[in-house]
């Protein structure tokens, strides 16, 4: 026995009844200044995301097991900070594929576990770091890239001078 299909006269009912979805209020800009961190040691981590901590800027960081490379190469950040131990041989291979996107704009900042990671980063990092260093010091080489790309001064959500953040695991042990 065939019967007819009703449901074709209940789709327009549907569509009328159906609450159109909302607009999501926050979409990311653009423009928005992006930051992408491949540091693996927490200390360091922390260290860096306070002082890049600036209002409207889109900070991404990255656990051990994402890949930077793929992230960059689906949306290419501003600031690519990343830590380099070439005694364990850690992104070093990661510093040589992202070359490519330093030439779109892209700088990269290495954070040097040891002096002997100075010859692998030498000509592929825009800026080093060397121990001991502060967030202060990065703080003023994002501030610099940023003034540099969009020629205002950033805008930060906190103040670094009362940070004394560099001292608290050696002091606390």
């Amino acid at each position: 026995m065939k019967r007819p299909m009703a449901t074709h006269r209940l789709k327009d009912k549907l569509r009328q009844a159906r609450p159109k979805p909302k607009e999501v209020e926050e979409k990311p800009k653009e423009d928005q200044f992006r930051v992408l961190l491949c540091i693996h040691r927490p200390k360091y981590r922390s260290r860096v995301e306070r002082a890049v901590a600036a209002v409207d800027w889109n900070l991404r960081s990255l656990t051990i097991k994402e890949d930077p490379i793929g992230l960059i190469n689906q949306k290419r950040p501003d600031i690519f900070i990343i830590t380099i131990d070439s005694t364990k041989n850690k992104n070093v291979g990661f510093l040589k594929a992202c070359q490519k996107w330093r030439s779109q704009g892209m700088r990269v900042i290495c954070i040097l576990e040891s002096e002997a990671d100075n010859e692998v980063a030498e000509g592929l990092c825009d800026s080093t770091l060397e121990s001991p260093w502060k967030s202060v010091h990065v703080r003023d080489i994002v501030s610099d890239i940023y003034r540099k790309k969009r020629g205002k001064e950033p805008v930060y959500s906190t103040e670094i001078q009362h940070l004394d953040d560099d001292n608290t695991a050696e002091e606390l042990e």
